[in-house]
């Protein structure tokens, strides 16, 4: 927002009245944000919901819940785009449970119109109250995201895989001896805190590009201009611990591509009557021979999976198959507020319905105009209250 505020000031010399500061610039957009959740939704029988919730620091939860039609699914050619989303509700809570979010749902169903279908992780409370909005409107189907179903098996791959855990202590160990040496350039990359095993894809590719740099180390160090002499011998000493984990890079680089292949299905073309056996034939072009038992155990459960989320699709109707546009939206939103004072569902959440919009100017002005500051600021108070950097504020006071 400064920012802005310097480069319209370069230019002070062609506006006639005075340069609007960082605040007052962050202010258009909360009121266009609000604006555009305000505005009437339409009524139909096919929206599709999105929903899941983002956790800032504080004790507040932030429920999120996107909306695209079927029509506008079946039109779109691959992964949908945030310009396709409306956001239809925003609910901030302190205490968040299933009994708050199926409330909220039914609101939202009462201005919406049943939906066709809901698309979430399988989060306890989201599915409790998911799973309870489904049996009032039966119509309704409850799908989980491909993704996290991807890395929950995963994890029930690796959890317990003493190969895996020696690989992320070597993997660790290494970043640390690499960053202030002369190959920080070869360094690992930073990984998850949380849920390890879904830095599988990071650890496999990192470890296959040094196999790759060692096999054709004489043209790298050319390449780089790098010292000849000890290079090999000190390369050996930091990285060789990786030859001896070339059959489980093998097989895992194997799970991966699996994986890939089925997200990519559902992605790019959603969930219709023959995802299934679409997967399927794919795989039979897979390397048989790297095929281990634990391989087709995935195999096996990726397309069972498949087969339960596309059951009674009628062959001309397509699905969403991902929630992965909403955790998009929520990044978008974090980068967005990441250099405000303190992290909390603050007001910047009101960035998200700006965020997902086609900005015009005609848009602007009618936002500006039905939404004042003061609407703005009673909606805060409403909804989110003091922020987390407005009570440190008070509590610190002289």
């Amino acid at each position: 927002m400064r920012g802005a505020t310097k480069c319209l000031d370069i230019f002070s010399d062609v506006f006639t009245n005075a340069i609007p500061s960082h605040t007052a610039i962050q202010n258009w957009i909360l009121q266009y944000g609000l604006n555009e959740l305000m505005l009437p939704i339409q009524k139909r029988k096919d929206w599709i919901f999105i929903l899941d919730h983002t956790i800032e620091f504080g004790h507040q939860k932030c429920l999120v819940i996107l909306g695209i039609t079927q029509d506008q699914l079946m039109k779109t050619v691959g992964p949908i785009t945030h310009q396709q989303l409306r956001t239809l509700a925003i609910d901030i809570s302190r205490r968040t449970n299933s009994e708050r979010i199926r409330k909220t749902l039914d609101v939202l169903i009462h201005k919406t119109g049943i939906p066709v279908q809901i698309v979430s992780d399988h989060g306890s409370d989201l599915k409790k109250a998911i799973e309870s909005i489904c049996k009032k409107y039966c119509s309704i189907r409850f799908t989980y995201d491909i993704t996290h179903k991807c890395g929950l098996l995963l994890k029930h791959a690796l959890e317990y895989d003493i190969l895996w855990r020696r690989f992320l202590e070597h993997y660790s160990y290494t970043k640390r001896k690499c960053v202030h040496s002369r190959f920080a350039f070869l360094a690992p990359m930073k990984l998850q805190d949380k849920s390890r095993w879904m830095n599988l894809d990071t650890c496999v590719d990192w470890a296959n590009k040094i196999i790759s740099f060692k096999e054709n180390m004489p043209q790298k160090i050319q390449a780089l201009h790098l010292e000849k002499k000890g290079f090999a011998i000190s390369f050996r000493e930091v990285f060789g611990w990786i030859d001896g984990f070339k059959e489980p890079l093998r097989k895992w680089s194997s799970m991966l591509e699996v994986i890939s292949i089925a997200r990519d299905q559902v992605k790019h073309h959603g969930l219709c009557m023959n995802t299934a056996d679409q997967f399927v034939q794919k795989i039979q072009g897979f390397d048989h021979e790297a095929q281990s038992s634990s391989l087709q155990v995935l195999i096996g459960k990726l397309f069972i999976f498949l087969q339960q989320q596309t059951q009674q699709i009628p062959e001309s109707q397509k699905f969403l198959g991902t929630s992965d546009i909403i955790e998009s939206v929520f990044a978008k939103y974090k980068y967005f507020s990441a250099r405000t004072p303190m992290k909390g569902v603050g007001k910047t959440v009101l960035t998200i319905p700006a965020l997902l919009s086609r900005i015009t100017p005609e848009k602007v002005g009618v936002a500006l105009k039905n939404c004042p500051n003061k609407k703005v600021t009673a909606w805060l108070d409403a909804n989110i209250g003091q922020s987390v950097f407005a009570q440190r504020t008070k509590a610190f006071a002289n």
